[in-house]
């Protein structure tokens, strides 16, 4: 019985066995006849040619590409790439028998998962190290990258190249694009002034108030102007905060903890084309769960089902000079529309004889425009 393992492979080329001691070799496919071996390139000469850390719409999923920019094929098998660790990760160590082609580029998915074509570590969308290491631990190329944009790779440009640029098309597998950078800019789409429709049910109501589909608020209260929060406060505390209070429907034995909130904003088409980030910026007395355009997007101190009578788990304290938190919703860009939009949030108190309730909220994206040099 006879067996080999192999890792990728370069078109138009084969593996066999070659020399006195039958080594397994990349060589020139040679039917019926004797194997002849190809040569190999120095796998010194192979960069981190392209990273994507946060993959988001894209179909790509996150990744690292290698780049050959040597005329021979280059054996990359035994080979290590890193997060940077002080230690080589056995699982990140690229399988025997792994081609890489002339002027070619292998890709390795970054997911945290060991196997064929993978790295046994995630990218960090905060900034961190890439390095590669050949067979015998020698270092042999390395890249710093900082804070990452969803679906917005980075990369060397032209492919090998010292400088670093950002593609927001990523391109694993294939050439890199040169001579453009990305600008990114923030942008409020939604203030803690805006205008607000509040209401604290008595009953079950449809969940389309959370969003996404024709909701009648009309006869909510309406909640205008600065400062733009929503709560009460029996002591001190919230009160410059404050726009509308909602202590006579919240405060006391018997009544709710719960507070029903909409938030309409829009979005114009060439915006919502650029938008690579969004941030929820929030103050919550107590706990909360977020919609966007009717889905969940986070919730704070609750756990479960929210219910029109849901109250919060605990009590605590928010923030009166700064925001409680600012929360990463890039995951959820893709549920923004061009045009009308609802950020809708089911504000709790955790009881009624709670002395103070307030819920702030903001909304802020990133945008990434691509600029020619």
């Amino acid at each position: 019985m006879d067996s080999v393992e192999f890792g990728r492979q370069v078109a138009d080329l084969s593996i066999g066995r070659v020399g006195y001691e039958d080594a397994w070799h990349l060589t020139v496919p040679t039917l019926g006849q004797t194997n002849v071996a190809q040569p190999y390139g120095d796998p010194s000469v192979v960069k981190i040619n392209e990273w994507l850390a946060s993959a988001q719409a894209t179909s790509a999923g996150s990744f690292i590409e290698l780049y050959n920019p040597g005329v021979v094929p280059v054996d990359l098998g035994g080979m290590y790439l890193t997060d940077g660790a002080a230690a080589l990760p056995v699982d990140s160590r690229v399988q025997p028998l792994s081609f890489m082609a002339a002027n070619g580029y292998l890709v390795f998915q970054a997911d945290g998962s060991s196997g064929p074509g993978r790295v046994g570590f995630r990218l960090s969308t905060a900034g961190g190290t890439i390095r590669l290491f050949d067979a015998q631990s020698n270092e042999v190329d390395k890249v710093v990258y900082g804070v990452q944009t969803a679906d917005v790779s980075e990369g060397r440009t032209p492919d090998g190249a010292g400088e670093i640029e950002y593609f927001p098309v990523p391109t694993p597998g294939a050439a890199n694009p040169g001579g453009r950078t990305i600008v990114t800019t923030d942008l409020t789409l939604l203030e803690e002034r805006a205008d607000k429709r509040v209401l604290v049910p008595t009953g079950t109501i449809s969940d389309d108030w959370k969003g996404g589909k024709s909701f009648d608020d009309s006869a909510w209260m309406s909640c205008k102007g600065a400062p733009g929060g929503v709560g009460y406060e029996k002591g001190t505390g919230y009160q410059s905060l404050i726009t509308l209070d909602v202590g006579a429907q919240m405060y006391g034995s018997g009544k709710n903890n719960t507070c029903y909130i909409r938030v309409p904003f829009t979005v114009e088409a060439s915006t919502l084309a650029e938008i690579s980030g969004l941030t929820l910026k929030v103050r919550d007395d107590d706990g909360f769960v977020a919609y966007l355009n009717g889905k969940e997007v986070v919730q704070r101190n609750f756990t479960g089902t929210p219910a029109w009578n849901s109250h919060a788990d605990s009590a605590i304290e928010s923030n009166v000079q700064d925001v409680d938190e600012s929360i990463d919703l890039s995951a959820f860009t893709g549920d923004l529309k061009a045009g009308a939009n609802i950020l809708a949030i089911h504000g709790m108190n955790s009881g009624s004889t709670s002395s103070d309730f307030l819920i702030t909220v903001a909304l802020e994206a990133v945008l990434a425009k691509v600029q020619s040099q």
